[in-house]
């Protein structure tokens, strides 16, 4: 982003960038898919 931005949307385009290479350093190998959990299933939260 260019210095002639809102301070605020720069801030928050960094603040993304930031979230988004955290999530893509997770090891996430051994994690089901989204679609094998269902709500209010056994494995819902209690």
């Amino acid at each position: 982003m260019s210095s002639e931005d809102r301070p605020e949307v720069v801030a928050t385009a960094d603040h993304i960038d930031t979230v988004v290479a955290v999530l893509r350093e997770l090891d996430l190998g051994e994690t089901a898919p989204a679609a094998v959990y269902q709500a209010g299933g056994s494995d819902a939260a209690r």
